[in-house]
């Protein structure tokens, strides 16, 4: 786990970097999660959680979906797994493993299937007041508006790029509130420092 870790970190810090030609790392990452599920798989899960196999098995899917030519039936088969495994009152996995399935049939066309696993997920979201993710409200929010628009269905299109704009609005009113904030904190730390100078050349 401790190399799946590394790679997968060397992969996250590389995503911006890809078009500019250099390394990514997620073969790597994928590499040595399947070793720690083959781990597994050998010993009967002797010395493993199933909980914790089942977030190696996310992990899988998710690496394996921000690849550049995903094999959407692989992720969602590992995210399969991943649900079989994991604690049902897992929320996070609920919600990692909803959003990965979704988008994964929305990928490969299947709207039919997406639709619903989505609209569940804003669900669950609601449920238990979940709005720290704000870009996964966004993320949810465009796919929905356009699988509406696929669908000839203009009053969701418009219900749901309503509810986007809001939670864009949101992230936006985010960062300038803390861009004001680090501005107040350095404004404090240069006045701190200045009355520190002014004190020691009085003495």
């Amino acid at each position: 786990r401790v190399a799946f870790y590394y790679y997968h970190s060397l992969d996250r810090k590389s995503e911006e970097s890809m078009h500019a030609g250099k390394p990514v790392f997620g073969d790597s990452a994928i590499y040595y999660n399947k070793d720690v599920i083959d781990l597994y798989d050998t010993n009967k899960g002797i010395g493993s959680h199933p909980e914790e196999v089942a977030y190696d098995y996310a992990n899988l899917a998710n690496i394996s979906m921000n690849k550049n030519s995903p094999d959407y039936n692989k992720v969602i088969r590992y995210i399969q797994k991943a649900r079989a495994m994991a604690n049902p009152l897992d929320t996070a996995m609920i919600i990692n493993a909803n959003m990965l399935e979704g988008f994964s049939y929305y990928e490969q066309g299947n709207i039919d299937k997406a639709e619903p696993i989505l609209v569940n997920q804003l669900e669950i979201l609601s449920k238990w007041s979940l709005e720290e993710d704000l870009m996964m409200y966004v993320s949810l929010y465009d796919i929905l508006m356009k699988i509406a628009l696929k669908n000839d269905d203009h009053k969701k299109v418009l219900e749901y790029e309503q509810k986007k704009y809001e939670y864009r609005t949101k992230i936006h009113d985010k960062e300038k509130y803390q861009t004001v904030q680090d501005l107040r904190v350095k404004y404090e730390v240069d006045k701190k420092e200045q009355e520190i100078l002014a004190l020691q050349e009085r003495n």
